[in-house]
Parts: structure tokens; C-alpha cells; sequence
């Protein structure tokens, strides 16, 4: 006749039977279980996660593990989609074995608040992409008004190369045939000589320039000590780029 062993006796006698009415494979004595609940008393949250996920691989029925999960990845982890699939799959997991009054509400409230918390990620990433949208436009527009104004700056230098040769151009004479060049003979019939008048209150003569080779208006205006402007202006006649040698100029009173 077999005797039993006085440990296991010891295990009944101090354990009771109820541990007999648990099912095969129960959670709560799952090995990788434990050792989580474990690791969460001496806080190793990472070690911890481990374990559990690995009893959930092994039984994907386990009620707890599914349940530790979903509180390491709603406080410690803060990855509310885990949070809210492991706490379902908790809340599924208590009505198949115990009906619809199995759900726990507490529960209920924490795949809220995991939602939540998913809705202000989501929000915050939106808010992300759009700041980072506008930025890009910005900077977008920033390289076009650069080019703009490198586009003017060009425009600009142009202007002034081209003014300042106009201005170059105004006091310099165009050079004129070799026949206009050559001097002019003298005249056949010469003038009488003026003979002198007595003085009257008729105003004086004005005073002249007769041009000669290679002078010009602005030459002419510095011998004679006045303004070029005052000197054009008393010859509205005269083309200062079109001067030929022994035209005469009327010069301005100084």
C-alpha cells in the first residue's frame, strides 16, 4: 500500500484543496506571471513587462498578465494603444468566463482615460505637422523673395551702368568727317573795319567764342569762368555734340 509523502501531505494540509478546483494553466500560478509580479515589487517595470508578455505568448488567455500590461503601458510606458488593447482584452476575456457582469470598471475607466491620452497624442502630432507645413511654406516663400530682390539688385546695377555712360556720353563731341575738320578759308570780302562810336546808353555787345579745333562746351564754359548749363542755355541753337571749328558761341553774362 502507498503511503504519501509527508510534503505533500504538509502542501494539503496548509494549502487546503482549493487549488484543486483551479483550471489547468492558471494564470495566477503561471511562472512568467509570478516572476513579473515579482520584478514590479522591486521596481523593474522593463523586466517586468517582459515577463508578462511572455506568460500572454504562452497563454493567450491569461486574464492577469493581460491586465499588468495594461497598467505598465498606461502609467510607466505611456503607450495608451497597448494600454487600450490589453485592457480589452482583459475586459473580453472576464465576460467569456463570467457573462456580461464579469467587465471591471475600473478597467472601463482606465481604457477612457488611455483614449484620452491617445486623442492629445494625436492632437499634439497634428499640431506638429502643421507648424512643420508652415515653416516649409515659409521658408519657401523666403527663397523666392530672395530671388526677387538678387533679380532687382541686378536690375538696379544695369540702371546705373547705363546712366552713368549717358552721363559720360553728354560732354563728349561725336567725331566728324575729315572735310568738317579741316579749317575754313578765309572770307573773300573782309569785314570793314568797325570804327569807333561815341559812347550811348545802348547796352554793351554780348561776348563771344569763336570755337576752336578740339574744344568743347565744357572747355569753353571753364576758360571763360562761367556754367555749362548757362552756356547751353544762351546757344539754344547749338548741338554741343555737333561743334565745328569757327562757329562762334554767345557767352552769358559771368
Amino acid at each position: 500500500m502507498l503511503r504519501p509523502f509527508p510534503g505533500l501531505l504538509a502542501v494539503l494540509l496548509l494549502g487546503g484543496c482549493g487549488w484543486l478546483n483551479r483550471p489547468p494553466g492558471d494564470p495566477a500560478r503561471d511562472p512568467n506571471y509570478l516572476s513579473g509580479k515579482e520584478c514590479l515589487v522591486a521596481g523593474a517595470h522593463d523586466a517586468a513587462r517582459a515577463h508578462f508578455q511572455r506568460a500572454v505568448d504562452v497563454n493567450p488567455a491569461n486574464q492577469l498578465a493581460h491586465f499588468e500590461l495594461g497598467l505598465l503601458y498606461y502609467n510607466q510606458i505611456k503607450d495608451p494603444v497597448l494600454a487600450i488593447y490589453h485592457f480589452e482584452r482583459y475586459q473580453t476575456l472576464a465576460r467569456l468566463q463570467k457573462g456580461s457582469g464579469g467587465e471591471d470598471s475600473g478597467v472601463a475607466e482606465w481604457i477612457k482615460g488611455a483614449r484620452y491620452a491617445l486623442a492629445e497624442q494625436a492632437a499634439e502630432a497634428i499640431g506638429r505637422t502643421q507648424q512643420d507645413l508652415r515653416l516649409s511654406e515659409c521658408s519657401h516663400k523666403v527663397t523666392e523673395l530672395n530671388a526677387q530682390i538678387e533679380r532687382l539688385r541686378q536690375e538696379l546695377a544695369s540702371a546705373r551702368q547705363q546712366l552713368l555712360t549717358a552721363q559720360q556720353s553728354v560732354g563728349r563731341p561725336e567725331p566728324e568727317p575729315a572735310a568738317a575738320r579741316q579749317p575754313r578759308p578765309p572770307a573773300t570780302n573782309p569785314q570793314p573795319v568797325a570804327q569807333p562810336v561815341a559812347q550811348s546808353n545802348r547796352p554793351a555787345p554780348a561776348a563771344t567764342h569763336t570755337i576752336a579745333p578740339g574744344e568743347t562746351p565744357y572747355a569753353i564754359a571753364r576758360r571763360h569762368g562761367i556754367r555749362l548749363n548757362a552756356l547751353l542755355e544762351a546757344n539754344p541753337g547749338i548741338d554741343p555734340r555737333r561743334l565745328r571749328v569757327g562757329d562762334t558761341l554767345r557767352l552769358p553774362p559771368r
